[in-house]
């Protein structure tokens, strides 16, 4: 067997839709590399795969950069930030796709608790992040993560911002070029982020009274670029409306920011779609109203 040829999204996800193929491809992966068996979750732009102790994490072809994007953030942040990242055991090529051989953190993943969680350990996850955050975009970020020319994105987004609004509402299309052109889009303070902190890229351990947030992952989309960019992230998929959680990672990092500039900021986000967001969010059917429901925060 060999792992199969993958050259684009469209047959990355026929893949990711025949969860046999997966587990095939993750079972041949694990033997080749001498890894213990693993578990197949179906998910994600990666195929990951679980063992008691580590993750191997599969990228195709066409993803290897961001492979090697993980890797030096891997071997460069273990130990760095407060919140653990995984240590990268081993990395490197089987039949064209880039593998990660990393440890596997403690804890469960974010999403799965966080519906069950009182306000006090939510409001305690949203301290610890906000503290760790700012300590990861101040550190120097290796010439391998990628610099984003923020003039150069920003002017070309907002241009071709209509390439973002499929699917929209018209009066919603109408109305973002508006909110646009009247936000700060500059670059202001910039740092290395992560660009995809949100629930499903979180760990937790919870004791008792406590909560521990024992682990952040998935970093291939890492680069250089402003860091309200990583707050946009954050309002929509970890606080998610809850103006009680946003205010306090912003309190915890020393920031204050208005709801149009991060609105901006999402829809500067690289992967960033207006109807997916939508889709994932709910919330008003009115765009002013729905900006102000997911990016406000208790003063702003």
């Amino acid at each position: 067997m060999q792992l199969p040829s993958v050259a684009d999204d469209a047959q990355f996800d026929a893949l990711m839709a025949d969860p046999d193929q997966v587990a095939r491809c993750l079972e041949y992966a694990a033997t080749a590399l001498g890894v213990a068996p693993v578990s197949t979750p179906v998910r994600g732009s990666a195929l990951i795969g679980l063992s008691e102790s580590s993750v191997i994490k599969l990228m195709a072809p066409f993803d290897n950069q961001l492979a090697s994007v993980e890797q030096v953030c891997l071997r460069t942040l273990h130990g760095a930030l407060p919140v653990a990242t995984p240590r990268l055991i081993d990395s490197g090529t089987l039949d064209g796709w880039s593998y990660v051989h990393m440890t596997r953190l403690p804890g469960v993943e974010l999403k799965e608790c966080w519906p069950t969680l009182g306000s006090r350990h939510k409001l305690s996850i949203a301290t610890q992040l906000g503290e760790c955050l700012p300590i990861l975009h101040q550190l120097p970020a290796p010439a391998e993560i990628p610099r984003c020319d923020w003039s150069s994105w920003a002017t070309n987004r907002v241009v071709n911002i209509h390439d973002y609004l499929r699917d929209v509402p018209p009066a919603w299309a109408d109305v973002v070029p508006q909110v646009l052109e009247s936000a700060d889009l500059s670059a202001g303070q910039q740092g290395w982020l992560h660009t995809e902190v949100m629930l499903e890229h979180l760990l937790v351990q919870v004791d008792g009274d406590k909560v521990h947030l024992s682990g952040l992952f998935d970093f291939e989309p890492s680069w250089v670029a402003p860091v309200h960019y990583e707050y946009a992230s954050i309002a929509m998929f970890v606080s998610a409306g809850d103006r009680s959680i946003l205010s306090e990672v912003l309190r915890a990092s020393h920031l204050t920011v208005s709801p149009e500039r991060l609105f901006a900021m999402a829809m500067m986000h690289r992967y960033g779609k207006l109807a997916w967001y939508k889709q994932r969010l709910g919330g008003p059917d009115d765009l002013q109203t729905w900006i102000q429901t997911f990016f406000s925060t208790d003063t702003l």
